[in-house]
């Protein structure tokens, strides 16, 4: 599956970088550590010269459950040089959709997640914050148990990205946006070797490994797309999957 993932990364090469820099990383079970994840695909490709992994699965970048943000933050500080990465939202708007009467609203999530940016001032550090792609299409939403829920989960996403984007200026942070470019996935399967973007499956070309999370492949266009950005700015899904059709 690593070399099946390595293989697939290949498509999207980019010039190796003039100095890589460490990567600390805060997130949920899409960041987490994992030999299939986007952050060590980025460090085997020597995208990054070393990752500093702080995120774990079932996190909220909200501090209102038992796996938070916040947590992450008290456990672990960028240092000066680093490149730090932000991709928290995905279980946030899990909650939004499957057990709105506890969920707290995207303001308060927001305004969480702002207080741990806080926290994360980090001279000398280059602080990127992820804009999530759109958690209502993972299967569970898009074609399993729980379709009921796909518009609030689908509203939760379009509410806290544009919190995440709109904080980011205020804490000198640059935004990589995953959903757009992952609109083109979802739109344009074939043109990226996909099968099924739909439903879960072993296969390899399916997107996602099971209700919730994508596969190797999946999980390469993602360090792509972070990668594209840390490296050359904000950019259109055009330009980050050249001749997909995006």
């Amino acid at each position: 599956m690593r070399k099946l993932a390595l293989a697939f990364a290949a498509l999207f090469a980019l010039a190796a970088p003039a100095e890589a820099a460490r990567l600390t990383v805060y997130g949920n079970s899409y960041s987490s550590p994992g030999s299939a994840k986007w952050p060590a695909q980025l460090l085997t490709q020597g995208r990054v010269s070393s990752v500093f992994n702080l995120a774990l699965g079932g996190s909220t970048a909200g501090s209102y459950s038992s796996k938070t943000f916040a947590q992450q933050v008290s456990r672990g500080h960028p240092r000066t040089g680093d490149i730090v990465v932000v991709f928290h939202g995905q279980n946030d708007a899990t909650w939004a959709g499957i057990a709105p009467s506890k969920y707290p609203g995207n303001a308060r999530v927001v305004s969480d997640y702002r207080a741990q940016l806080e926290r994360l001032r980090t001279p000398g550090a280059s602080l990127y914050l992820v804009l999530g792609f759109d958690w209502a299409k993972v299967p569970r939403y898009a074609t399993g148990d729980a379709t009921y829920a796909r518009s609030r989960v689908h509203s939760a996403v379009l509410g806290i990205n544009a919190g995440i984007e709109s904080a980011a200026p205020s804490f000198g942070a640059h935004v990589i946006d995953t959903y757009a470019p992952m609109e083109c996935v979802f739109l344009h399967p074939a043109a990226f070797g996909f099968s099924n973007v739909r439903s879960p499956g072993s296969s390899s070309t399916y997107l996602f490994m099971d209700r919730y999370h994508m596969g190797s492949r999946g999980q390469a266009l993602l360090a792509h797309i972070i990668d594209y950005t840390i490296h050359n700015g904000a950019s259109s899904p055009a330009q980050i999957f050249p001749g997909k059709g995006c």
